[in-house]
């Protein structure tokens, strides 16, 4: 018999969730947060959501001064609440999130913009830790589907090197979360992969088998090298390159991880 055949999250592509992230080496001070948060305010129109507060914690400043930890959350939801788009300060933190992925082209541009206008927000001698790009995958399995049904094979490449012995005969249910890193862009910055891949059972009106892909991918910067909050917002900002070079390492790792039928049907096959 056949196995189950996964489906991809959407008609549109596999992608649940497209993140966008720069961490700052600390977090900003009560002035630069409230510059922040009139910056995202800007975006009234587009991202109509708000939310705001402080969070658990403080950050201690090299100077022993403390810093109490805020959120700052603009967003678009969709009919079902759930944040289409989502713009965040937290902490050290600036990030924008999109449920609504169609493209890499479409996407990153509307994303950059509210970074960048967060980043303006900030002295621009501030110094940045990484940039970071991550993506959640999803595929759906029929809700019949049994152990006697499903294959690993029918979603993954037979060699892929992400994958362990012991997922391709766990059943239904397992998980590999792995991480490595990538000294190619040495001697200035390093590449960071967190990898998680799950095969879970979704509880919801009925029980749907489903495999959750969560690559991370982080630039982290050398001490001496981090680039500013400034350079950052430049006309020669640096900013469309990190996060293209990331979106390049996570088409790679999908084209060793997932087999060729299914780069077919999400349209990757390369």
């Amino acid at each position: 018999p056949q196995p189950a055949k996964s489906t991809p999250w959407t008609e549109k592509n596999a992608l649940e969730a497209a993140v966008f992230s720069i961490e700052l080496m600390q977090p900003p001070g009560p002035q630069a947060v409230q510059a922040i948060q009139s910056a995202l305010a800007a975006f009234a129109q587009e991202l109509p959501g708000e939310q705001s507060g402080p969070q658990h914690g403080v950050f201690v400043g090299p100077d022993a001064s403390v810093t109490p930890l805020t959120e700052t959350v603009r967003f678009l939801a969709k009919p079902t609440g759930e944040h289409a788009w989502r713009a965040v300060h937290n902490g050290s933190v600036l990030q924008v999130v999109c449920t609504d992925y169609t493209r890499y082209a479409d996407v990153w541009p509307r994303a950059r913009r509210y970074l960048q206008a967060m980043l303006a927000a900030l002295d621009p001698a501030s110094t940045v830790a990484n940039v970071s790009h991550q993506y959640v995958d999803k595929f759906l399995y029929p809700p019949e589907t049994t152990v006697d049904d499903y294959s690993v094979g029918e979603l993954f490449m037979t060699n892929t090197p992400y994958l362990t012995p012991q997922a391709w005969q766990s059943g239904l249910e397992w998980h590999v979360h792995q991480g490595w890193y990538d000294y190619t862009p040495a001697p200035l910055r390093r590449l960071l992969h967190q990898l998680k891949i799950s095969n879970v059972t979704l509880v919801a009106s009925v029980s749907q088998p489903a495999c959750i892909i969560d690559h991370r991918c982080l630039t982290q910067f050398r001490v001496a090298h981090s680039p500013t909050t400034g350079a950052l917002t430049a006309p020669d900002s640096p900013l469309d390159s990190y996060m293209q070079d990331l979106h390049t390492e996570h088409k790679a790792l999908l084209t060793q991880l997932l087999c060729r039928e299914k780069l077919q049907e999400i349209g990757m096959e390369l």
